[in-house]
């Protein structure tokens, strides 16, 4: 038995190499099934888990080391804590360099290490890019007022709120003084131009608008979904020089919540960032960025995206979204 004892010096265990290599534990099956590690006998299953050779291992932590830090979209997303279509966006508005990596039939679209630094730096700035952000901070539960929603005075001045290091208060939108929620109550008579309160939309699925600050017109657009949906179906998040608006998917009718005239089914293309926003009649239709597809592909198609998810630690879904958009993409280059 003490044989065995030094013999475990030579291996690492499930939860070493997963660790080691940055993967799951699950992947390390994985790695198993595709000969890149082996896993060490155990006549009689004396051991009471899989070892694995440490040498294999190592060399696989020195390849990884040695190897471009180049990631995909998908990856990076998933590392940043933001959607793919929003990077992509980031990516093309910014014009960030890209690899494209030849494969056979097919071309994979990686990062190079400089533009994702350059990502991670824009998402710091914008702060978190998920619909899913801590409420508070575009949100005050007690005063019931929402970031930048607008308020006016006796005189039709138009004030919006704001929140400046931490302190919730209005912000006069013609000469840009900031005054606290507390000096307001005693020095202004304000009201809510809109309310912000509508029955909470049981859907996940959101559209993105990124409004330009330096634009006057997207306040227009900015109302008109804080009113319509209420903030029980948006989020903001308030960055530098724009405002990224998430807005749940679903149907506004245009009959009862007309468009103010400044706005246009153009004008609102122009902001959209993930998803789409289509006029029909007197419908306005908001549609999501993803959609759940349900199909039947061939077992052994179906045993492959299987095999690339659990490398790249990502759901099937994400795998074909990302072969159909490079597949999209490379007919859209041939024309």
């Amino acid at each position: 038995m003490d044989e065995i004892k030094n013999q475990e010096a030579t291996f690492y265990t499930r939860q070493q190499v997963a660790e080691m290599l940055g993967i799951s534990e699950r992947t390390v099956y994985t790695y198993v099934r595709d000969k890149k590690i082996r896993v060490a006998p155990n006549p009689y299953k004396i051991r009471k888990e899989a070892v694995y050779y440490c040498e294999e291992v190592d060399a696989l932590v020195k390849e990884k080391q040695t190897i471009n830090p180049a990631a995909t979209i998908a990856h990076v997303a998933k590392q940043l804590g933001v959607s793919r279509q929003h990077l992509e966006y980031l990516v093309n508005a910014n014009s960030l360099a890209t690899n494209r990596i030849k494969r056979k039939n097919t071309v994979r679209i990686t990062l190079p290490i400089e533009t994702i630094d350059k990502l991670g730096e824009l998402v710091k700035d914008s702060q978190e890019k998920s619909p899913k952000y801590r409420k508070s901070t575009y949100f005050n539960e007690n005063e019931n007022i929402a970031l930048f929603q607008k308020f006016v005075d006796q005189e039709g001045t138009p004030f919006r709120v704001d929140l400046v290091n931490n302190i919730w208060g209005y912000r006069d939108e013609r000469e840009g003084h900031f005054i606290d929620l507390k000096s307001a109550e005693t020095m202004l008579e304000l009201k809510p131009a809109y309310t912000i309160n509508q029955p909470s939309i049981k859907e996940a699925n959101y559209v993105e608008l990124t409004l330009s600050k330096d634009k006057h017109e997207i306040w227009y657009i900015f109302d008109y979904f804080l009113s319509t949906r209420g903030i029980e179906n948006i989020s903001i998040r308030n960055n530098t020089s724009t405002i990224q608006l998430y807005v749940v998917q679903g149907i506004i009718s245009l009959t009862m919540n007309p468009l103010p005239s400044p706005i246009s089914s153009s004008l609102l293309s122009k902001y959209v960032t993930a998803g789409d926003i289509v006029i029909e009649q007197d419908e306005l239709f908001l549609i999501g960025s993803s959609k759940r597809l349900y199909t039947y592909i061939k077992l052994e198609n179906y045993n492959a995206l299987l095999k690339e998810a659990d490398v790249k630690e990502v759901s099937i879904g994400e795998i074909l979204d990302e072969i159909l958009g490079e597949h999209y993409r490379q007919k859209r280059n041939l024309k």
